[in-house]
């Protein structure tokens, strides 16, 4: 929910506002923002060996790590602990016989890291399982604490469970690789939760109450969802507003567009870059034969910014270039020729209606979230619809506003998008709560259950296991052995 103005890159991406680019499908399946990101960062190849790993993360990465760890590092610290020592006078038998005792103790560590990765990795799915078909089946969630009834937004990997398993049995989808399998069932899984989404945020635009199956959240947790994305859409009207720096920037900036808007607009216009269109590195060479003309060193700096961007975003900068010139020209309506001071008065009065806004955000929110009723939250959402509008008439509006997403000129659309972001928070807050409600369930069946089962498992096979692949020690240790497992063999 945070806002989507993306500001004109000159220097990274800060300055100025401008289009968020559309990208262009063209084939299946579709390549995602973050693919595309990760194939124009200077370090791809290192993040893309990074995300080989990815199957390691979360809880089973967690128990594989912790018995590779166990298997393999902590054997040795038991076998050549030096803090265990034989006594001063002792024998070299009573040497042999501790470092023996250690060895075979140090045996121990690896067994038990095998036998605690086999029975909690073996539980863990079905574990995952069965809690997730609980609170995502509507049939059963019904049943569930409205708190972590997830039948009406369900989770991910529980829709993904689902949609691939009818893939499976449709023969439409039975000559797709695998690859395009993945990205089949990636594409489904988020039209379904968009869908489920969409449904929360309807039934909330209706009746002024998140819907779950037959039953209705509170209206106080309503109530708290929206002034919480209030909360959000006033970080994001202070994204908006200029600092010191920012204005000196944005002024000095403005200064070289518009003492070199002739040239500027000549050459990277639309018209004269016709020609390099879907061809990064030939607009890349005119631009450096341009670089360097004596006409050019005004604005030689804002070439290099556009010269040294990424081949995916040149041609947008010289467009959004031109386009800042246009922008400033608009600001600037009834205040003459240009002048700077004049520009950072105006980036100055931009902060204040930004000031504006944000009290007016601050007062929409819900006083008493408690106290709260179904006619409270339907006003708590027209009036935020009503302050997130702006009229595309004004050209100061435009300015400030025009491509982001909190703020819309379309006042339907942005209607649907605000109950939209409140049903995501409820997702999001409903998939935090279910995460901590699973661990703390995962533990409580790892202490009774699993770690109970594991630990008798591995009194049952170390001894034995000694006894066949390691009888020198197994038999050294014997006695040992015998008073600690009380004779089992």
């Amino acid at each position: 929910m945070k806002v989507e103005n993306i500001k004109t890159n000159y220097v990274g991406n800060r300055y100025g506002q401008n289009k968020p680019l559309k990208p262009a499908f063209t084939g299946s399946p579709v390549r995602g923002a973050e693919e595309i990101l990760t194939e124009i960062l200077p370090n791809r190849k290192a993040l893309k060996f990074i995300n080989k790993f990815e199957s390691w993360r979360g809880e089973l990465g967690g128990i594989l790590i912790t018995a590779i760890g166990t298997g393999l590092v902590a054997p040795f610290s038991i076998a050549f602990n030096p803090f265990v020592k034989p006594k001063a006078d002792a024998t070299e038998e009573e040497k042999k016989e501790l470092s023996n005792t250690k060895k075979y103790t140090a045996m121990r560590q690896p067994i038990s890291a095998v036998l605690a990765a086999l029975f909690q990795a073996g539980a863990l799915k079905p574990i995952d399982h069965f809690l997730d078909t609980i609170s995502n089946n509507p049939e059963y969630s019904k049943h569930f604490w409205l708190e972590l009834d997830q039948g009406a937004v369900q989770k991910k990997e529980y829709l993904e469970r689902l949609i691939k398993k009818e893939m499976k049995q449709n023969p439409q989808y039975s000559g797709l690789s695998k690859k395009d399998f993945k990205a089949k069932l990636d594409e489904l899984v988020k039209e379904k939760q968009n869908s489920q989404i969409e449904k929360v945020a309807e039934s909330l635009g209706e009746t002024g109450r998140i819907k779950i199956g037959e039953r209705y959240l509170a209206d106080k947790e309503v109530a708290d969802y929206i002034n919480s994305t209030i909360d959000d859409y006033i970080d994001d009207a202070k994204a908006l507003k200029y600092d010191e720096k920012g204005l000196a920037f944005y002024t000095n900036r403005a200064t070289v567009l518009m003492e070199n808007k002739e040239a500027i607009n000549n050459i990277l216009s639309r018209e004269k870059l016709e020609e390099f269109k879907g061809k990064p590195r030939e607009l890349k060479t005119y631009l450096l034969g341009l670089r360097d003309k004596p006409e050019n060193i005004g604005f030689q700096k804002i070439l290099d910014e556009i010269i040294e961007a990424p081949d995916q975003l040149r041609e947008s900068r010289c467009f959004r270039t031109v386009d800042r010139i246009r922008r400033i020209e608009a600001a600037l309506i009834g205040t003459g020729e240009f002048k700077p001071e004049n520009y950072t008065a105006v980036l100055a009065k931009r902060n204040t209606v930004l000031d504006m806004k944000i009290v007016k955000l601050l007062r929409a929110k819900i006083a008493d979230p408690a106290k709260a009723t179904t006619a409270d939250i339907k006003a708590a959402l027209e009036e935020l619809t009503q302050l997130c509008h702006y009229d595309a008439r004004s050209s100061e509006a435009r300015d400030i506003y025009e491509n982001t997403n909190t703020f819309q000129n379309n006042i339907e659309k942005l209607g649907a998008k605000i109950k939209k972001d409140i049903a995501k928070r409820y997702k999001k807050v409903m998939e935090n709560r279910y995460k901590g409600f699973s661990q703390i369930t995962k533990v409580a069946i790892g202490v009774c259950i699993t770690l109970p089962i594991t630990c008798s498992v591995l009194n049952w096979v170390y001894p034995r296991f000694m006894d066949i692949f390691f009888p020198n020690l197994a038999g050294k240790t014997k006695g040992v052995q015998e008073a600690k497992n009380g004779g089992d063999k």
